[in-house]
C-alpha cells in the first residue's frame, strides 16, 4: 500500500458473518465496477465467506435488458432488485433509476442484515453508502465504503447538474457522516485518500486498494490478431485505440483536434471502442468534420477484451485535471496487461502522468496541447522502435495492481474487520 495507508493484517483470518456487496450492477453485466465487484465476491466465496451480491436486475448498456432476481454461482448468492430501468440516456430516467435502487436496498438491507455481518457499498448509485450506514446502523452491521468516486464533487464539477451551494454543502455532510460511520473506507487512489483526508475523514480508516487487472487479459501474439486486419488496419499503421466508456470526465477534444491535424498523414489511425455520453458528442464530432482517419466500434464481448486491446499499437487515456482525487480510470490495467503503452491526458501532476513517467510506459500530454500530441504521434510513427520497451514495462507495472495482490488487501482487510 502507498506510504500514510494503515496496513492490513497479512492473511485472511475467519470471518463467521455474512458479507454483502451492493453495487446496482453485478455479475454478468461486463461494466468495470460490475467486473470488480464480482471477481471480490467470487474469492471471498472461495475462501468459504458467505457472500451475497445485491444489484438491480438493469444491465448497463441495454435498458431493455432484464437480469433474473435471483442466481446462484457456486456458494455466491446473487439478489437484484426490481428497479426501474429507464437507463442512462436521460437525466430524469437516472435520477428516478437511482431513487428506486435506494428504496429497494434500504429495504432489502434491513430485512437481511445482522450483527456480525459486514456490507460493502460501492458508489453507483451515488452517496449508496448513506443507505448503507442507516441499514448497518439498524441491524448492527458493519460498514464499508467502496469508492470508485466522490460525490457530490463530481456531479457539481462536471456540471451534470447545477445544485445551489447549500445543498451541496447538505449532501456533503451527509456523505462524510455515512464515511466517518463505517468501520472502513476502501480508496482506489492516493489522492482520492488525500481529498477524504481534507474532508477530515479519518486517516486510520481510510485503505487504499488500486482497482486491478483480470488476470484472464494477456498479450496477443500479432498472428493471432486478426480484428486489427478485419477492422481495416495494416501492420503499417499506427492505430491510436480508446477502448471502454467515454463519459463527461474525460477530455476528447485533444485527440480530434489532433486526428484532424492529421488527417491527411498516410498511416496515423484513431480506433475508438465503447460507449458512453462523450462518444455519442464525439461521433457526431466527427461525422460533421468528415474525418476518415476515426473508426468507432461498439462494445466487445468480454472474452474478445484481450484481442480487441491488442488492436491499438498506443492507447490514450484521459481524465480531466479537476476531477483528480474525486475519480480514477481504471482502464490503464488492461491497457497494460496487453503490453501496450498509453498517453495519459490530464493534470501534468495527476496520479496516472505521474505513473506513466515513473514506469516509463508512455507519455503523458495536458488537455490544451493538440499540436503537442500531434507532434508526438508523428514522432512515434517516425520511429516505432520505443514503444515494444514501453508496452513491456506497462506489462511490468501491472505486478503492482495485480488481482491476488488486491484481492488478499480485501480480505485482510474483510478479517479485520470481522475481528473488531
Amino acid at each position: 500500500m502507498p506510504a500514510g495507508t494503515p496496513d492490513a493484517p497479512a492473511a485472511l483470518g475467519p470471518i463467521t458473518g455474512r458479507v454483502f456487496i451492493i453495487n446496482r450492477y453485478f455479475y454478468p453485466d461486463e461494466s468495470a465496477t460490475a467486473q470488480i465487484a464480482a471477481d471480490l465476491a467470487l474469492y471471498l466465496a472461495n475462501q468459504q465467506v458467505r457472500v451475497i451480491g445485491i444489484a438491480s436486475r438493469a444491465v448497463y448498456d441495454d435498458p431493455a435488458g432484464l437480469l433474473p432476481a435471483h442466481e446462484t454461482i457456486g456458494t455466491l448468492q446473487i439478489d437484484r432488485l426490481a428497479t426501474t430501468r429507464f437507463g442512462r440516456a436521460s437525466l430524469p430516467g437516472r435520477m428516478i433509476d437511482y431513487l428506486s435502487f435506494y428504496a429497494l436496498a434500504l429495504v432489502y438491507l434491513t430485512r437481511h442484515l445482522r450483527r456480525g455481518d459486514i456490507v460493502i457499498c460501492k458508489t453507483d448509485p451515488p452517496m449508496l453508502s448513506v443507505i448503507g450506514a442507516v441499514a448497518a446502523g439498524l441491524r448492527g452491521a458493519k460498514l464499508i465504503n467502496w469508492l470508485q468516486d466522490v460525490f457530490p464533487e463530481i456531479a457539481v464539477r462536471l456540471g451534470v447538474v447545477r445544485l445551489p451551494t447549500l445543498v451541496v454543502g447538505v449532501l456533503r455532510r451527509i456523505r462524510n457522516w455515512s464515511l466517518t460511520s463505517a468501520a472502513a473506507n476502501v480508496v482506489i487512489g492516493q489522492r482520492m485518500r488525500d481529498h477524504l483526508l481534507g474532508e477530515h475523514i479519518s486517516a486510520a480508516h481510510i485503505y487504499v486498494i488500486p482497482n486491478w487487472s483480470r488476470e484472464v487479459v494477456q498479450p496477443v501474439a500479432a498472428a493471432r490478431q486478426t480484428l486489427r486486419a478485419a477492422w481495416g488496419y495494416t501492420s503499417d499503421d499506427l492505430v491510436v485505440g480508446y477502448s471502454g466508456n467515454l463519459g463527461r470526465g474525460h477530455d476528447y477534444q485533444v485527440v480530434l483536434d489532433a486526428a484532424a491535424a492529421l488527417a491527411a498523414h498516410p498511416r496515423i489511425r484513431f480506433l475508438m471502442v465503447g460507449g458512453g455520453a462523450a462518444m455519442v458528442a464525439c461521433r457526431e464530432q466527427v461525422a460533421r468534420l468528415g474525418l476518415s482517419n476515426v473508426q468507432f466500434q461498439p462494445y466487445q464481448p468480454v472474452e474478445r477484451l484481450a484481442e480487441t486491446l491488442s488492436v491499438p499499437d498506443i492507447h490514450w487515456v484521459t481524465l480531466k485535471p479537476d476531477l483528480e482525487g474525486l475519480l480514477l480510470p481504471s482502464k490503464i490495467y488492461g491497457i497494460a496487461a496487453v503490453a501496450r503503452p498509453f498517453i495519459f491526458i490530464g493534470a501534468p501532476d495527476g496520479e496516472q502522468a505521474v505513473l506513466v513517467r515513473q514506469w516509463d510506459a508512455g507519455f503523458a500530454v495536458t488537455p490544451d496541447d493538440s499540436a503537442g500530441l500531434e507532434a508526438l504521434l508523428t514522432a512515434i510513427d517516425a520511429d516505432r522502435a520505443g514503444l515494444q520497451a514501453m508496452g513491456a514495462n506497462a506489462r511490468t507495472m501491472l505486478d503492482s495492481f495485480s488481482s491476488a495482490t488486491a484481492l488478499a488487501q480485501w480480505g485482510a482487510l474483510l478479517a479485520a474487520v470481522a475481528g473488531r
